[in-house]
């Protein structure tokens, strides 16, 4: 059975090679009013956009250099980087968001919210 989605729908990705930590951001992020959110392990493994937000588990470098990251930050979708660090990365040059680890459902929809997406509302 194919499951009826939202044209409006949210869709995220989530690369990372924690596994727990996929889940919890997959889970949480799938609650957002219908959203769905694709998890891959890394960079190089299979996946169908478009996305709205990629989160990203790697190292600034890595993701500025590789080109499926290109073609998502061209596409539009928004790039968030777990485990970076704002005091450490020029995250305004690339255009990239860091994700602070760890990290609060609150945090997540902070920036979510930072991104214009109603979130976190009643």
């Amino acid at each position: 059975m194919v499951e009826a989605v939202s044209p409006d729908a949210k869709r995220f990705l989530v690369v990372t090679r924690k596994p727990v930590l996929a889940l919890d951001l997959q889970e949480m992020l799938s609650g957002l009013d219908g959203a769905r959110a694709e998890v891959a392990a890394t960079l190089d493994a299979p996946w169908e956009g478009p996305f709205d937000v990629a989160f990203l588990g790697a190292p600034v470098a890595e993701l500025v250099a590789h080109p499926k990251v290109q073609a998502l930050a061209t596409s539009g979708t928004r790039i968030v980087v777990l485990g970076g660090d704002p005091q450490v990365q020029d995250y305004a040059r690339t255009g990239f968001h860091p994700l602070v680890q760890p990290f609060r459902t609150e945090e997540v929809e902070a920036l979510l919210r930072h991104f214009g997406m109603p979130v976190g509302e009643a």
